[in-house]
Order: C-alpha cells, then sequence, then structure tokens
C-alpha cells in the first residue's frame, strides 16, 4: 500500500544531494545575474565611464570669470588666433568692411562662448536676446557703439568684457551687434 506522505527523499545520498542543490543553486543563479548586471555598460551619474575632462566640463561653471589688476596690460592673443590685436578698453573696434558676411557667425559664437549664460534667461537684470526693442529700452538708444562701449567696461552685475575676458573688442561687438540683430 501506499501512502499519500510517502516522502521523495529514501536514502541519506539523496538527502545529502537535495542539501548540497539547496546551497549551490541559488549561490550560482545569484552569480549569473550580477555577472548580468555589471556586463552591460553604463553611463552617467554614478558610474567611472566618464573621463576626467567630461567630468571637469561638466562640473565648470557656466560663466567664466577672471579677476585682474585693470592697470596691467591686456593680455597677448594666441598667434593661432585669427582676431585683431586687443585694442585699449576705451576704444571700440570697427568691423571691416570685408569682414561683414563672417560677422553674424563670429557674433554667435562669442554670443554662445559666455554672453548667453546671463541674456538667454535674463540674469541679474540683463536684457534678454530675442526680446522686444522695447525691452532693452534706454540701452538701445546708446547705439553699437555705446553698448560695446558697456560691455567693455562692464555695467551693473556684468562684469568688464562680460562673461568672455579673452575676447578681442572686435569679438564683443560681433556679439552686441548679434544680440541687437535677434530683437523684434
Amino acid at each position: 500500500m501506499s501512502s499519500e506522505h510517502d516522502s521523495l527523499i529514501k536514502t541519506p545520498r539523496q538527502l545529502i544531494t537535495v542539501v548540497i542543490l539547496a546551497f549551490v543553486v541559488p549561490i550560482i543563479v545569484i552569480v549569473l545575474l550580477v555577472t548580468f548586471v555589471t556586463s552591460t555598460p553604463r553611463t552617467g551619474v554614478g558610474t567611472f565611464s566618464m573621463s576626467p575632462e567630461a567630468v571637469e566640463a561638466r562640473i565648470r561653471p557656466v560663466a567664466g570669470f577672471e579677476f585682474r589688476d585693470p592697470s596691467a596690460p591686456e593680455p597677448a592673443a594666441p598667434a593661432s588666433a585669427a582676431a585683431p590685436a586687443p585694442q585699449p578698453p576705451t576704444q571700440v573696434a570697427q568691423v571691416a568692411p570685408g569682414a561683414a558676411a563672417t560677422a553674424p557667425a563670429a557674433g554667435k559664437a562669442t554670443y554662445e562662448k559666455g554672453c548667453n549664460a546671463c541674456h538667454a534667461a535674463g540674469v541679474a537684470g540683463a536684457p534678454k536676446t530675442g526680446d522686444t526693442k522695447a525691452a532693452w529700452g534706454n540701452r538701445l538708444a546708446q547705439g553699437i557703439d555705446g553698448l560695446t562701449a558697456s560691455v567693455i567696461k562692464g555695467k551693473g552685475a556684468m562684469p568688464a568684457r562680460g562673461a568672455v575676458a579673452t575676447a578681442s573688442d572686435a569679438e564683443l561687438r560681433a556679439a552686441v551687434e548679434y544680440m541687437v540683430s535677434t530683437l523684434k
């Protein structure tokens, strides 16, 4: 006669096999899961896949400021720069007629180097790029020369030469012209 409660384990050898498998099988499953999870490449926060340069670029401040003596001479431009030599801060560089085609591109590039940090969102009362001419108010009455002089000398919360301390006067003027050209 067969009883309902007969055990599947009938010998001590079967008991030892079941006990060993009860420990080994979960360990193997855990090791396989850990291997699967860690073998896929991860990117983003909390990983070491970013290069030191990428990490430095990510945590660098939006606007760069350089503190220097105002009576010190202007730093020399790099030899590879195609821009003209920097002029004294009280003078405003004129854009040559032949450079008129490249002025919008140069102005936009200078704007994106640092001006957009404040002028895109209107930080600290800065007039927004692309806003209405009425929002710029008295600033436009100064003309391009007056606006450029304000950028070079600094005004309100804006430091001298804006957030692009290494830009030449011509580059700053091109950035001002670009910002004025976006007004509605």
